[in-house]
C-alpha cells in the first residue's frame, strides 16, 4: 500500500513540477492539472489492487477466517490511504511552494536561524525529555538548546561575513585564529 501511495503522489507532482515549469502556470493552477490529468491511472492502479485483494476479503472455505481479515484490511486500506494521498499531495506541494518563496526571500542569517530552530526543533527535545525526569524542565533545556545553537550559527556567520568581506582569498585551511 505504502509503494503504491509514493507512486501516486510521485506521478502528481512530477507532472505538476513540468506543467509549472513548461507553461509557466502557477503552483495552484499546476498542481490542479496534474491531479485532473493523473487521477485516472491512480484510480485505476488502486482498483487493480483492491480488486486483487477482494477474494481474500470475500473468500470463504477452509482457512477463509483466517484470510478474510487480511483482506479486508487490504480493501481498506487502500481506499483510505488513496483518499488521504489525493487530498494531501496537493496541500502538501502547495505548502513547500510557499516554504520556498518565503526562503528565497531571506538573508543568509535568517536561512540559518530558521534552519538551525527547524533542525533542534527535531532533534533536541528528544533527549530532553527522555533523560530528564520532568517533561517541563526536558522542554525548558531543549528551548535553551536551540536558542544556544542558533546564536552559535549567527555569530559564525556574522564573523564569516567579516572575514570574506576582506578582499582576500579564502585560505585552504582555515584556522580557529581566523575567526577570532
Amino acid at each position: 500500500r505504502i509503494g503504491i501511495d509514493q507512486k501516486n503522489a510521485i506521478l502528481i507532482i512530477d507532472l505538476a513540477i513540468e506543467v509549472e515549469r513548461s507553461h509557466g502556470l502557477t503552483a495552484t493552477e499546476a498542481i490542479r492539472e496534474a491531479s485532473l490529468l493523473r487521477f485516472r491511472p491512480i484510480l485505476m492502479t488502486t482498483l487493480a489492487a483492491g480488486l486483487g485483494a477482494l477474494p481474500l476479503a470475500l473468500g470463504y472455505g477452509d482457512g477463509a477466517e483466517l484470510r478474510r481479515p487480511l483482506g479486508i484490511a487490504i480493501v481498506g486500506g487502500l481506499i483510505a490511504s488513496q483518499m488521504l494521498t489525493l487530498v494531501t499531495t496537493p496541500v502538501v506541494y502547495l505548502a513547500m511552494d510557499r516554504w520556498a518563496t518565503i526562503w528565497h526571500g531571506l538573508t543568509g542569517r535568517h536561512k540559518a536561524t530558521v534552519l538551525g530552530l527547524i533542525v533542534l526543533a527535531l532533534v533536541a527535545p528528544v533527549p530532553a525529555f527522555m533523560l530528564l525526569p520532568r517533561p517541563g524542565l526536558g522542554a525548558l533545556v531543549a528551548l535553551v538548546l536551540v536558542i544556544a545553537v542558533i546564536v552559535g550559527i549567527r555569530r559564525l556567520l556574522a564573523r564569516w561575513d567579516a572575514y570574506t568581506a576582506q578582499s582576500r582569498p579564502l585560505p585552504i585551511h582555515l584556522r580557529p585564529e581566523d575567526f577570532a
